[in-house]
């Protein structure tokens, strides 16, 4: 088993390379997992509200949703993303910190959280789902990503480069939709809103629009609620 922090020194090490890709990605127009999440934060997040960007990476989603007047915090548990996050930022609406037990202990202070690419490399799942609930005001909104284990795209990845390939290798919680759909209900979220499939190596291809199939896109987002009447 990984330990937490040989993850963290995954993703510190990688920061540089994944930084560059995500904004050669955003600059030229085609970063789509900020797109998706923008789109679906604003369909059901009221303008101005107050989210935390769960595991924010370098933090271009919570500078997109900044940019759209939202008040972003975004954390992340690698020190360098956070650095990387901060150099980035123009935004009075946008801070980042890194990831601690203090850093967001505030109950019930955000109308959102997003989290992308996190919930398949958290130590205990149960747990993660446990504080997000913490965190969320009453009604608040949930928009969190999960890997598609039904992808062709992820299949062929696993037989080209392999199960011990880093990404894989550090994915700890794959969960069918039905396994998320029922651990999020017994933890005080109801489902709200379609799932949305995405990425694979067709977005850099002109075919993008196979991604929003099962078949093909290595990941999906769903939308889940705050029960308002669960403490």
């Amino acid at each position: 088993m990984h330990t937490q922090e040989s993850i963290n020194q995954l993703f510190n090490n990688n920061s540089d390379a994944f930084g560059q890709d995500t904004e050669q990605q955003y600059k030229a127009g085609s970063y789509k997992r900020g797109d998706l999440f923008l789109k679906v934060t604003k369909k059901h997040v009221s303008s101005g509200g107050a989210i935390l960007d769960y595991g924010c990476g370098t933090g271009r989603i919570s500078l997109m949703l900044g940019k759209e007047g939202y008040h972003v915090l975004g954390v992340d548990p690698a020190i360098n993303h956070i650095e990387k996050a901060v150099s980035l930022n123009t935004f009075s609406n946008v801070q980042f910190n890194v990831l601690t037990d203090s850093s967001v202990a505030s109950a019930s202070s955000f109308d959102a959280v997003v989290s992308s690419s996190v919930f398949e490399f958290v130590p205990d799942p149960l747990q993660y789902i446990s504080d997000i609930h913490h965190l969320l005001k009453p009604g608040g909104i949930l928009i969190i990503s999960f890997p598609n284990l039904f992808s062709l795209w992820r299949v062929y990845s696993k037989i080209r480069f392999g199960k011990t390939y880093h990404h894989f290798k550090f994915q700890k919680n794959t969960w069918s939709q039905s396994e998320i759909i029922r651990n999020f209900k017994e933890n005080g979220f109801r489902k709200a809103g379609r799932v949305h499939y995405y990425e694979s190596a067709f977005d850099h291809k002109g075919l993008g629009f196979l991604n929003t199939s099962r078949l093909f896109g290595t990941l999906f987002v769903m939308v889940f609620q705050k029960e308002s009447k669960t403490s």
